[in-house]
């Protein structure tokens, strides 16, 4: 990706560049807020900068994406299909891992600038609507929830998981009222998937189409394979886990295994196609002296999932799934899930030979040495992945 781009845009489409001659991804940057305290989110702490709300895809143009650009030829049902904007609110966008929210009072978030109330009705599971109330725009993350509904905390108007409005306490006979469209709130689709909670921006009637034939995209690798999701923020987040080299610099006191000395030039393979619809795939191989027979595959998948997988040939290996979702400008969250995986079995059976051996040996000297004091053992050191 040695050409770069950039193209101003905002959070309502993003188009790409009018060249046929390079395929292309857009790429978030920025991103800076405090890091995440604990397990359980504060009912604020997901949405660190409150803005005031425009249409529903108002344009953002200080947030940049950055483009990728790679000289390979595409057919030109794949040109056509590049050719379409990138709309960002129709997709299934992660909101945040599940047992980060309270069940018993609404949460707050902001995802592509537009503010959001998450709360979970024991019917209905979790919903996710917009953080106003339709009759004084009051915040609805300010609210409680009262008989299965939220309440606005302004005036009480309680609103039901379908986002009708269930009561208005100001009303003797509120039964007309509540039939009135202008009396319910917005909400969105949501689904949870493997303990995350995913939500779909556009209510627009093809938005809502292509959410009903839609799933939200969890890669297959990280479904229901022991890891848990966490939360976090951070700065350039979204380069960061496309950029492996950064580790023996960045990361030089995080481990022995990594360090500026221990350093080497990464191979790579170049990255094939380059899609909105589809993102792209690309290999590399280890990055310091301690990995550097490793094998990696990285990817992006639209809009905002990046995985890394090492196959490490003397060591266990890892899996990392990244989402970085847009919130504000200079602001994205992080939701990740990281999964230590076994050694591969070539590696085992050697591994477990050696130590079969050494422990054989142990007890042949501890029966010549009875009576002595306990011997050290000297097994191998398992190499780390990273």
């Amino acid at each position: 990706m040695s050409q770069m781009l950039q193209h101003r845009t905002g959070f309502g489409s993003w188009h790409p560049s009018s060249s046929r001659k390079a395929s292309r991804v857009g790429v978030l940057s920025k991103g800076l807020t405090s890091a995440h305290p604990s397990s359980r989110l504060d009912s604020r702490r997901l949405a660190p900068m409150r803005h005031s709300r425009s249409s529903s895809d108002s344009t953002l143009s200080s947030l940049v994406p950055t483009v990728a650009t790679v000289d390979n030829p595409q057919t030109e049902a794949a040109q056509a299909a590049d050719s379409a904007p990138f709309i960002w609110a129709r997709q299934w966008w992660p909101v945040s891992p599940t047992n980060f929210l309270h069940e018993d009072k609404p949460n707050a978030a902001t995802i592509i600038r537009k503010d959001l109330v998450i709360w979970h009705s024991k019917e209905q599971g979790w919903a996710v609507m917009e953080d106003r109330c339709p009759h004084r725009l009051a915040p609805l993350s300010e609210g409680r929830i009262i008989n299965d509904s939220l309440a606005c905390s302004y005036h009480g108007w309680q609103f039901g998981a379908d986002r009708k409005c269930a009561n208005i306490p100001q009303l003797k006979d509120c039964s007309k009222a509540l039939c009135s469209s202008r009396s319910s709130a917005l909400s969105y689709p949501c689904k949870e998937v493997d303990g995350l909670l995913f939500a779909f921006l556009d209510t627009s009637p093809e938005g809502i189409a292509h959410s009903e034939a839609s799933e939200p995209f969890i890669p297959q690798e990280a479904l229901n394979n022991g890891g848990s999701w966490n939360s976090n923020d951070a700065i350039h987040m979204l380069e960061q886990t496309l950029d492996p080299t950064h580790g023996n610099f960045l990361h030089h006191r995080m481990s022995s295994t990594l360090g500026i000395d221990n350093h080497v030039v990464m191979d790579s393979s170049p990255i094939g196609e380059v899609s909105l619809e589809k993102g792209f795939v690309w290999d590399h191989r280890g990055y310091s002296k301690t990995n550097k027979d490793m094998k990696a595959r990285r990817s992006f998948s639209p809009p905002c999932t990046t995985m890394a997988k090492y196959e490490n040939p003397v060591g266990p290996g890892l899996l990392a799934v990244i989402n970085i979702i847009p919130v504000v400008p200079g602001t994205c969250r992080t939701i990740a899930k990281f999964v230590f995986m076994p050694k591969p079995a070539a590696a085992a059976s050697d591994s477990g030979k050696v130590e079969g051996d050494a422990a054989k040996a142990e007890g042949g000297k501890k029966s010549g040495d009875a009576g002595k004091g306990p011997r050290a053992s000297h097994l191998p050191r398992r190499s780390s992945a990273l």
